[in-house]
């Protein structure tokens, strides 16, 4: 399964007839996918709004801002990743990007079945070939981070609900050998039916050797169980699955 990986995500880095290129002026370009409505990508590249603050703020940050936006009654969710200072670009400009890395595994894991937030646009600013601003466009994800179902009363029913679901995810990650890179409670939502969804893929990666993803996973589980050492009933549902993983 991990070989199977590799060569989707060299299919995926390889474009080819998966993703329409676009373009904006010099030194701004991107992809996006065949079915993004005419609408949406023409605002998504509207020149005199490119960079400007849009929509209802969902998560402000130091290196990026999540806003929530409509079209047509279609909710979307848009990440602006702002201008890091130079030495941080120059690594990125030999590397990919935090927002390229997000649209690649967001479809990477969205081809692979996972439940992902799938990316549908991206554009990337570059000066002197160096990345410096980017934005992300996004489908909206229905449902509450783990961290807010917690506080819910019966949130733990709904937890014990999520674990065959969030076992199969976890199983399915690990075949893939591929790595969350942030897998906190805030980064899972569940939907009405606790099925859960992964946001926040800036940090996820495919690892092709089996030693360093296993070491990879290691770290990844110690995160995700620092979540619930205060609630003790919690931290023993999910070691539950984890421990089967």
């Amino acid at each position: 399964m991990s070989q199977e990986t590799a060569e989707l995500l060299r299919s995926i880095r390889g474009v080819g007839e998966r993703y329409e290129r676009i373009s904006v002026g010099p030194g701004v370009t991107g992809l996006c996918v065949p079915t993004l409505p005419a609408e949406v990508r023409q605002n998504f590249v509207d020149e005199e709004t490119l960079w400007k603050p849009w929509g209802e703020v969902l998560k402000p940050g130091s290196r990026s801002t999540v806003t929530q936006i409509e079209f047509g009654g279609v909710p979307y969710v848009l990440k602006q990743y702002k201008c890091m200072v130079l030495r941080r670009r120059l690594r990125y400009a030999v590397t990919r990007t935090r927002s390229m890395q997000s649209w690649e595994q967001g479809q990477l894991m969205s081809e692979l079945g996972l439940r992902v937030v799938r990316p549908l646009a991206i554009l990337i600013e570059r000066r002197f070939g160096i990345p410096a601003r980017s934005k992300l466009l996004m489908e909206s994800v229905r449902g509450e981070s783990i961290m807010k179902v917690m506080a819910q009363e019966g949130g733990f029913s709904r937890l014990e609900g999520a674990l065959p679901h969030l076992q199969e995810y976890f199983v399915k990650m690990a075949e893939c050998h591929l790595i969350h890179g942030d897998l906190t409670g805030s980064n899972v939502l569940l939907d009405e039916e606790n099925r859960p969804s992964f946001i926040d893929l800036d940090g996820s990666r495919y690892i092709r050797s089996a030693s360093a993803y296993r070491r990879a996973r290691v770290g990844e589980r110690r995160s995700f169980m620092k979540n619930w050492k205060t609630r003790p009933e919690v931290d023993e549902l999910f070691q539950s699955v984890m421990e089967l993983v």
